[in-house]
């Protein structure tokens, strides 16, 4: 039994080490886009477009409407992804002190197996 529950424990410490490292991978991948964002990047010289003739009213309603939705969608996808960072976070936590109930039972079984 006591063989068992050593085993339980240790595959235990390992699911949760690998959760904690896929979390881990998982911020950082999201910060690195938002470092790219940052970082100065040179200026290349291009050629000018040509010139373009002036939409018309129809025209510049529909880009209006375009736009409006895509700065919808924008903000929808932003408020998902603000979500989503924050029950990583709080499974992060979780997880956190999981580990320290199983290092706890962990010495508990080790002492119980020295006292038999």
């Amino acid at each position: 039994e006591l063989d068992n529950r050593k085993q339980f424990i240790q595959e235990t410490k390992q699911y949760m080490q690998n959760v904690y490292d896929f979390l881990s991978q998982m911020r950082q991948a999201k910060r690195k886009p938002a470092e790219a964002a940052t970082t100065p990047t040179a200026r290349t010289p291009t050629a000018r477009p040509a010139p373009v003739a002036k939409p018309t009213p129809i025209e510049q309603e529909e880009r209006q409407a375009k736009g409006d939705y895509i700065d919808n969608r924008r903000q929808q996808q932003t408020m998902v992804v603000q979500q989503q960072e924050e029950i990583l976070g709080d499974m992060s936590e979780a997880l956190g002190r999981l580990q320290g109930t199983v290092d706890e039972i962990n010495i508990e079984l080790v002492k119980q197996e020295d006292m038999l």
